[in-house]
């Protein structure tokens, strides 16, 4: 099992700095769009983008998680000729059907510009974001053909290159004054050269006898793949529904400023998650490989580190953002957005239920389960839609806010009931209870430092959180929800053994 635990720390560490940068570059975009143009602009680019790729589900028809599932599978088995088949077929879908989709978005663009967005501008958005729709369907079949290969730096190397491209000619387009019609034609730039670079690498490090090998009857692999794709593409369906229609509802009834800010604070929230969503990646085709070895020691292993792991540091992440809203957004935006510090403090907490249902979902795809993992989505979806509707009118991006929050509490209670019935992993109940207990900890001190420090807030944020940080590691070590040795261990596989603490012993990693 070392060889599984080499891969998950190794693989969350690459991710994790990836996760990291990117970010960073998606944040210096969002800062430099909130330093520069005005709510409403922020909120027509995001509300188009948005509409845009709210239909990637038809394009993509769940074929890209098909080829993560499948290709694990092939490689212990030594196709090559279906590993080819199953990317072809897949290519092949997502440019046919994106193509026939961005027709419809040209043709319909002059009057959703009217219509929907009600400003003109829409309309030659709508129009570039089109075509960045079909090249993003090639380029999404290659990022998750590296997710399939394990290959974590490739992996996360696509779209760290596409937002660094598009931070770039985002930088080029502000300080050049161009209008925000150039906007769309920035993804397209970043989407064509990322395919280009990564394509060469693929064909070069991945699979370089590609062209050579023969090719498995596709007539065959597709109807493997289909009976896998389809129930993932109704729940990529519900998905899509779910992560846009709050922003249709907004655009519809309070107003583009509305989306402006429940999207900048939507992704300030995400940081929470950072390491959760590193090791999920990683996670994902390891599991696939765990199931089809039947080997559920491992797999209870790895999943009660997955959790254990993830919300360690997702907890204390989360409540500092809760905690320090005004100042989080007054420090990375301006003072504009501390209007919306009250959807920061939401998020904040959505995302920890919103990771659990993805954690578990990509625990029932890994198994071969599909439509247990739709129906999670299916769930979360009808519950945010009957929220939105009657809470939006009402209550604005408040309502957005709660509305989010219910519906994937909602979803994680159906969530158990589901893991309880057809898995048998099991939840690390007591590491999580003690991991709450020292986040109780946490809290107290930053409330505590937060009333008696009065320093300049760079500073104040500075002390707070170094001094509630070493008391919480200090519970963490003293109720042994991790230990030295553990870290020892951690610390010996992300090197190679090349580092180790002072004092402690290395072990070897052994399940559970």
């Amino acid at each position: 099992m070392a060889n599984y635990g080499k891969k998950l720390v190794q693989g969350t560490i690459i991710i994790m700095l990836f996760v990291i940068f990117s970010s960073m570059l998606g944040y210096a975009q969002k800062l430099l769009f909130a330093k520069t143009i005005n709510v409403a602009d922020i909120g027509l680019f995001f509300s188009v983008l948005s509409f845009v790729t709210f239909f990637s589900f038809l394009r993509d028809l769940g074929l890209s998680e098909s080829l993560v599932y499948f290709i694990p599978r092939f490689i212990i088995k030594k196709s090559k000729n279906k590993i080819k088949s199953s990317i072809l077929f897949t290519v092949r879908m997502q440019v046919i059907c994106g193509i026939l989709i961005s027709v419809f978005f040209v043709f319909s663009s002059g009057l959703l510009a009217k219509l929907y967005f009600k400003d003109p501008r829409a309309q030659i958005l709508l129009i570039a974001l089109a075509v960045y729709f079909v090249i993003e369907g090639f380029l999404e079949a290659l990022y998750s053909t590296f997710h399939a290969y394990q290959n974590m730096v490739l992996y996360q190397g696509v779209e760290f290159c596409f937002q660094l491209l598009a931070f770039l000619f985002f930088l080029v387009v502000i300080l050049n004054n161009y209008s925000i019609y150039y906007f769309g034609l920035v993804y397209v730039i970043g989407a064509i050269i990322t395919s280009i670079i990564f394509l060469i690498i693929f064909l070069k490090k991945i699979f370089p006898g590609f062209f050579s090998t023969p090719c498995y009857p596709i007539n065959k692999i597709k109807k493997r793949m289909i009976s896998y794709s389809i129930p993932t593409m109704t729940a990529s369906f519900a998905f899509q529904i779910f992560g846009q229609q709050t922003i249709f509802f907004l655009t519809y009834f309070v107003g583009l400023d509305s989306v402006g800010y429940y999207v900048m604070a939507m992704s300030l929230a995400k940081a929470t998650i950072f390491f959760l969503k590193a090791m999920i990646q990683v996670f994902f085709p390891m599991m696939s490989e765990l199931w089809e070895k039947k080997d559920i020691k491992g797999l209870n292993y790895y999943f009660s580190e997955l959790i254990t792991y993830s919300y360690l540091i997702a907890i204390p992440a989360s409540l500092t953002l809760f905690l320090f809203s005004e100042e989080i957004l007054r420090i990375l935006y301006a003072e504009t957005f501390v209007k919306a510090a009250f959807l920061l403090r939401i998020f904040a907490v959505y995302f920890l239920f919103y990771s659990f249902n993805g954690i578990m979902k990509r625990v029932f795809l890994s198994k071969g389960l599909p439509k247990e993992a739709r129906n999670i989505t299916y769930i979360t979806v009808i519950a945010n839609i009957i929220l939105n509707i009657v809470l939006i009118p009402s209550m604005g991006l408040l309502g957005a806010g709660l509305s989010d929050l219910m519906c994937v509490i909602i979803g994680a209670m159906y969530t158990v009931y589901l893991k309880n019935k057809y898995l048998e992993v099991r939840l690390p109940i007591k590491r999580m209870l003690k991991i709450l207990m020292s986040s109780l900890f946490f809290v107290v001190v930053i409330i505590f430092l937060k009333r008696i420090i009065n320093v300049d807030i760079y500073l104040k944020l500075l002390i707070t959180l170094f001094v509630s940080g070493c008391i919480y590691l200090v519970s963490l070590l003293v109720l042994r929800i991790v230990s030295f040795t553990k870290i020892n261990r951690i610390i010996g596989i992300a090197s190679n053994n090349r580092l180790r603490l002072p004092f402690f012993k290395f072990e070897p990693e052994e399940t559970r």
